[in-house]
């Protein structure tokens, strides 16, 4: 039972980021994209704080929601930036 519960608390959580992410770089996404962005997003921020010496997520809390957003729309920022130089070639 506790892992369904973790399972549905990280599905919410990274709805939650994907859709702050969505209403911050102005993205057209239903619920599972949120999730897909707020979980990507997640693991986006961790990485990077992570190689500059601070803590990724560390759990359900506003910081791990700031690390969760702040990841997503980074990683948004690369997918529209590498996406449009593809498309002026």
């Amino acid at each position: 039972m506790g892992l369904l519960v973790n399972l549905i608390a990280i599905v919410l959580f990274g709805a939650f980021a994907g859709w702050l992410t969505a209403r911050i770089m102005n993205l057209k996404t239903d619920f599972w994209g949120n999730v897909l962005i707020g979980i990507v997003g997640s693991v986006v921020g961790s990485v990077v704080l992570r190689l500059i010496g601070g803590p990724g997520v560390t759990g359900f809390n506003i910081y791990s929601l700031l690390v969760s957003v702040g990841g997503a729309c980074l990683f948004t920022w690369l997918v529209r930036h590498f996406d449009s130089k593809k498309r002026k070639i």
